[in-house]
């Protein structure tokens, strides 16, 4: 349109004529980029897929070595315990978290936000989030049993004696809370 009334524009004082023939290459640029977003899109599923593939093949793998490792059971007792133990602290998915707790009503199921958990033994206390969870990390409760009370206004307090921490595993707990009155 610009070079069919370029004389007219250019008369008017709208654009130089100069101008035209850059615009073009311009317009003609950007015709090129058309359907490079789609693309874009399309190589990072492919990869995506690739990434799910590798997994699988590595899980696979994972698979046959611990199948692999079970001749060593009677010959190698040590090594075979060890090296499985290696594999169960990598296959929880969670070995960064030793305690979850989930908070809930006991009349209405709903998770309840706000509770104070509080680890004796350690003097450790934590407040709940908005959907009733506290996370106690490993480096928080090391192997051992402790004794975990919670409190939230117009509840019940509880107390949980006993609860049991290992090393690379976690826990998880569902406490249930009884409203006052």
């Amino acid at each position: 349109r610009a070079a069919a009334h370029g004389a007219a524009l250019t008369a008017d004082g709208y654009i130089d004529a100069a101008w035209i023939p850059q615009l073009q290459t311009e317009i003609e640029a950007f015709k090129a980029q058309r359907g490079r977003p789609k693309a874009k899109r399309s190589d990072i599923k492919a990869i995506n897929r690739q990434i799910v593939i590798g997994i699988k093949e590595l899980q696979a793998i994972k698979t046959d070595l611990l199948d692999l490792l079970v001749v060593f059971k009677e010959s190698d007792p040590v090594f075979y315990r060890t090296v499985k133990a290696a594999f169960e602290k990598d296959m929880t998915g969670t070995r960064h978290i030793a305690l979850r707790l989930h908070y809930m009503d006991a009349a209405t199921g709903i998770r309840l936000a706000g509770v104070e958990a509080a680890v004796v033994e350690l003097g450790l206390k934590k407040t709940g989030s908005k959907n009733g969870r506290i996370d106690f990390s490993q480096q928080e409760l090391p192997q051992g049993n402790y004794i975990l009370i919670s409190t939230l206004k117009n509840y019940e307090g509880s107390r949980l004696e006993n609860v049991g921490i290992k090393d690379g595993k976690m826990t998880l707990l569902e406490v249930v809370m009884q409203k006052v009155g």
